[in-house]
């Protein structure tokens, strides 16, 4: 038994396996059909498929099959001592047929097929052994054993045998993948392993901070696949010489064009369009391309989206001849689309005033800013609230972030780069506070909740990695990365 098979915990078990694939939901044009139903990713057969030349039985669903290892510590056993334990048992007669790998074994293998992979365990409740293996979850004949490094193995669609004793060790899982810099690079399907003592599978972070790791784990013996949201804490895992791993066969999301029109529909989560007009949502807090659905494509025919910061995550979209529609979240259909403005073309700009009224900020092609009120954003009933703001590259209304009373606005000042916040409800230029430089290397600014305020997600135009600042100062020594290929 492995060292940290003395530690004792719980954890609610999953109870739903990842998706490897969301069919599209057409919210463009307006006769928009209805969606198609989403795809389900990883399909469990309940009948084994046909191994031929295996050796080893099959392993009834539901059942674990002892074996005896070929070395003590088959969870953490060393290169050498696998090696050695392998080298004995190829002179040893009654041991002389190993059980073969499954064809697929080693494959380029996507992180939802990882992710449905460790879950398929995690929803059987496969039970902690070092001296059991199961059935690979595709039923495939192959088997890996139960602990936590075979869990790992498993996953990874590693190739796994009598050789090995059903899987890696989590002294051998690092030679098969290639150590981080940080645990802020983790991705879902990615391994943080301690190389002596315990392995688990990363699903993500439960706060947009990063100081829990949410796994997937086979955790210590009397206990079975689980998921744990609360133990790997960030300061556990540093203090106790875990590191981050990627699998090098594994692939990411084709998430390869840079991402538009970000926008904020509630508890954090994000509306993205990608540049063949394909509306995405991602979840907060972090955003994974993974974890991505699709909600409809032809999207590229508007130039702004707009939150309307309500419970309903709803939106305004300005389409390239000025008008301007509302969209009904979460799915954002076009046949049930209300136009609710015309020649909106000749603002330069358009921000949420994100503070719950679902009122918004307007610059016009002469720097006038305005607001406009909600539901109908009549140009009659508009009132302005400033002038020269065509010097402002972006803006985004923040809410009340003060305490002044009244809405915020951030903005960024086109000819030097620098950060500022106006207050209202004058917005006066002799009042605004900088509060930041060198955001002229930005893009795709967008106000989310945060704890108490409102945070901010901007992209770094050159390397398209996606931060997240914390409001109210948006410093960038406060930053976090939660995003790669924006």
């Amino acid at each position: 038994m492995s060292s940290f098979s003395k530690r004792l915990k719980t954890s609610a078990i999953a109870t739903t396996v990842a998706a490897a694939a969301i069919a599209g939901l057409t919210a463009l044009p307006a006769n928009a059909a209805a969606p198609k139903a989403p795809v389900a990713a990883h399909h469990v057969t309940s009948k084994a498929k046909a191994h031929k030349g295996r050796i080893a039985a099959a392993v009834p669903k539901g059942h674990t099959v002892p074996f005896k290892p070929t070395v003590a510590n088959p969870t953490n056993g060393t290169p050498a001592q696998i090696a050695a334990a392998l080298a004995a048992a190829k002179k040893s007669t009654h041991r002389s047929g190993i059980a073969p790998r499954d064809a697929h074994a080693g494959d380029p293998i996507s992180r939802t097929t990882v992710m449905a992979r460790a879950e398929a365990w995690v929803n059987a409740a496969v039970p902690y052994s070092e001296s059991a293996y199961y059935a690979d979850p595709s039923d495939s004949g192959y088997q890996y054993r139960t602990d936590c490094s075979g869990f790992i193995s498993m996953a990874w669609d590693l190739p796994a045998s009598s050789s090995n004793n059903y899987g890696e060790t989590t002294s051998t899982l690092p030679n098969f993948a290639t150590q981080l810099s940080s645990l802020d690079d983790l991705q879902p399907g990615d391994m943080i392993d301690n190389i002596s003592t315990h392995v688990v599978l990363f699903k993500g972070w439960t706060d947009s901070s990063h100081t829990t790791a949410e796994v997937l784990e086979e955790p210590h013996s009397g206990a079975t696949a689980r998921e744990d949201d609360s133990y790997y804490t960030r300061s556990f895992l540093t203090a106790n010489g875990y590191l981050p791993y990627r699998y090098n066969n594994i692939t990411d999301p084709a998430v390869t064009q840079p991402m538009s029109n970000l926008v904020s529909v509630g508890n954090g989560n994000i509306l993205a369009v990608d540049q063949s007009g394909n509306l995405w949502r991602y979840s907060a807090p972090n955003y994974y391309g993974s974890q991505r659905v699709q909600v409809g494509n032809g999207w590229n025919v508007m130039t702004k989206l707009i939150s309307l910061d309500d419970a309903n995550g709803d939106i305004l979209a300005i389409d390239t001849s000025g008008n301007m529609y509302r969209y009904s979240g979460p799915n954002y259909y076009g046949s049930q689309r209300v136009q609710v403005g015309t020649s909106w073309n000749t603002m330069t700009q358009v921000t949420s005033t994100f503070d719950g009224t679902g009122d918004i900020f307007a610059v016009d092609g002469s720097g006038n800013l305005f607001r406009y009120h909600a539901p109908n954003y009549y140009g009659s009933q508009r009132t302005q609230i400033g002038t020269s703001w065509n010097t402002m590259s972006q803006i985004v209304g923040v809410g009340n972030t003060t305490g002044s009373g009244s809405d915020d606005i951030i903005a960024v000042d086109a000819s030097t780069g620098i950060l500022y916040r106006y207050t209202g409800p004058n917005y006066y230029g002799s009042q605004k506070v900088q509060i930041g430089t060198s955001w002229n290397t930005m893009t795709n600014l967008a106000a989310i909740p945060g704890n108490g305020t409102t945070d901010l997600l901007a992209t770094n135009a050159g390397t398209e990695q996606m931060f997240r600042y914390i409001g109210p100062g948006y410093s960038g020594a406060n930053k976090t990365q939660v995003g790669t290929g924006w």
